[in-house]
């Protein structure tokens, strides 16, 4: 359930070459904090992110190799407490 008002901003957030760096901070400081609990990036947001309690990764698209999915996937259930990985492959079509 997301919180009622501004505060549900704080929940989702974005963080692509596009958004501000201010806007970035931010949004890795709500990260760091656990008020945002998703964030759709690009893969280099997951670069040097060090945290056990990440429960899931979401890829659109496949890994460009076997490494990279490991790595990707990697980066959840590492406090084992996610119940499943998987990929989930949709195609390019769909998605125009």
């Amino acid at each position: 359930m997301l919180p009622p008002g501004p505060e549900r901003l704080e929940v989702v957030r974005v963080w692509y070459s596009i958004t501000s760096s201010v806007y970035n901070n931010e949004t890795l400081h709500l990260f760091n904090r656990g008020k945002a609990r998703v964030i759709v990036a690009t893969i280099a947001f997951g670069m040097g992110i060090n945290r056990r309690d990440i429960r899931a990764v979401a890829s659109i698209g496949l890994p460009d190799s076997l490494s990279n999915a490991i790595q990707e996937g990697g980066h959840a259930g590492r406090d084992l407490l996610s119940e499943a990985v998987g990929i989930i492959y949709v195609k390019p079509s769909v998605m125009k």
